[in-house]
């Protein structure tokens, strides 16, 4: 077996069957196999993924998912020299995303991973549409080099590729929440393994976060990766960082959506998106490091 999806998924009905059927339809000569793990999906979202005659579908309960922990169990389960992670609300863009996803791999044993750029869809908000263009922008491939692990926050298991090899070495932390993808990029960078973005491996994929979800990701995200040591630098440095970060999406995002204007995305729409996401997105953000921070405080 050459290569092994895994797609974690928990009420993907909306998106499944497309991610599916982009997975079916790839040209290549490589053999695949594609585990689809749900769960406890109560929108019928196993019941979508049991009608492909191909997938091998894995059941567990809802508390039993783990970011990390339910694609570490797909890549134990999986039996292919490179494992491709998917996310279920992911879409491939064409019939070649898998071959420019893994042919890196295939021609150079040192890297520890390659990952795909993202597409907005249609219904994207302008801001989120922005903020994809510069995470995974288009042209020529972009090495992520040990010495810049910083940079390791663009890789994505939305739509990822590693050999089992390097999977085995570093596998996904079981423990973190979220952002279990940025984690384990700076691990192997910093462990001196280089990390390749291949823009011409092409997946769909983007949200419609209400303002209270995103304060709830950001948050997540910032208590999962914490980035000071206690509550004083927290307030004192997060705050100015966040509030002049906030500041300066805000007048890019309005920049972006004058000279973007779209038919289906009224001006004062898009500006209002703009204005709520960033709010709450920093506000999330500085939450979380002042939660991350205070119990960093508390174990000393």
């Amino acid at each position: 077996m050459d290569v092994s999806i895994v797609i974690p998924v928990r009420n993907e009905a909306a998106h499944i069957e497309a991610c599916l059927r982009g997975v079916m339809s790839q040209h290549t000569s490589m053999g695949i196999e594609t585990i689809v793990i749900d769960s406890g999906s109560t929108d019928g979202t196993p019941e979508i993924a049991a009608r492909f005659a191909n997938v091998r579908l894995i059941h567990q309960t809802e508390a039993d998912f783990g970011h990390g922990k339910t694609r570490n169990l797909g890549a134990r389960l999986s039996q292919g020299k490179w494992v491709v992670f998917l996310n279920g609300d992911a879409e491939p863009d064409g019939r070649y995303w898998l071959e420019s996803l893994v042919r890196p791999l295939r021609r150079d044993n040192a890297l520890a991973g390659v990952f795909s750029r993202h597409l907005p869809r249609e219904e994207c908000p302008q801001y989120m549409q922005r903020d994809l263009m510069r995470a995974f922008p288009p042209g020529e491939g972009i090495l992520l080099k040990p010495e810049a692990s910083v940079n390791a926050i663009s890789f994505s298991t939305v739509s990822a590729a590693m050999p089992r090899a390097i999977w085995q070495e570093f596998p996904f932390s079981d423990t973190i929440a979220i952002a279990e993808d940025v984690e384990w990029a700076q691990r192997t960078l910093a462990a001196g393994y280089p990390i390749l973005y291949e823009p011409r491996s092409r997946v769909f994929h983007s949200h419609l976060y209400s303002p209270r979800q995103i304060f709830r990701l950001k948050r997540a995200i910032s208590r999962a990766t914490p980035r000071f040591s206690n509550r004083v630098s927290a307030l004192f440095l997060g705050f100015p960082l966040c509030a002049g970060g906030g500041l300066a999406r805000i007048a890019a995002d309005i920049l972006f959506i004058l000279r973007h204007r779209q038919p289906n995305h009224p001006i004062h729409v898009e500006i209002a998106r703009s204005l709520a996401a960033r709010i709450f997105s920093f506000s999330g953000r500085f939450s979380g490091w002042l939660s991350a921070a205070g119990h960093s405080d508390s174990r000393r």
